[in-house]
């Protein structure tokens, strides 16, 4: 991952093809707008709604987590434990690629994960993967 000119851009390998996925600031913040406070009552709203609606697919000690560190405004580490949770199995078709990625990056996690370094390449990854 490299920051440049005020853009986030990832770099992306998948297969034998490489690709880039730019954001800028502007672009982010179309989806997370207002103040900081504002914008994290957002995260907290849209990691409520994606754990309502894998509910099925998670178990208890997995939402009892996410609702653990979002409920004490640690929106970093719910969001990073549920998406690598909800890695472990194929993508869900409610899987919102650009809110996802853009949720990721203005939680920072594209430069600091807490649990896994590689937390932002393998969610591209995830994100990016052919169906098969």
């Amino acid at each position: 991952m490299r920051k440049g000119a005020g853009i986030n851009v990832c770099n992306l390998k998948i297969m034998e093809s490489s690709q880039q996925v730019f954001y800028t600031p502007e672009e982010v913040a179309t989806d997370f707008p207002g103040n900081r406070e504002t914008s994290f009552q957002i995260v907290e709203k849209f990691i409520s709604q994606l754990v309502e609606v894998n509910s099925s697919s998670l178990d208890e000690e997995t939402i009892q987590f996410v609702n653990h560190y979002k409920n004490h405004n640690e929106n970093e580490m719910a969001f990073e434990g549920l998406l690598l949770e909800m890695m472990k199995y194929p993508k869900p078709a409610n899987w919102d690629d650009e809110k996802i990625l853009k949720c990721a990056l203005f939680l920072g996690l594209d430069k600091l994960s807490i649990y896994d370094d590689n937390f932002f390449q393998k969610l591209i990854n995830y994100t990016f993967a052919k169906p098969f």
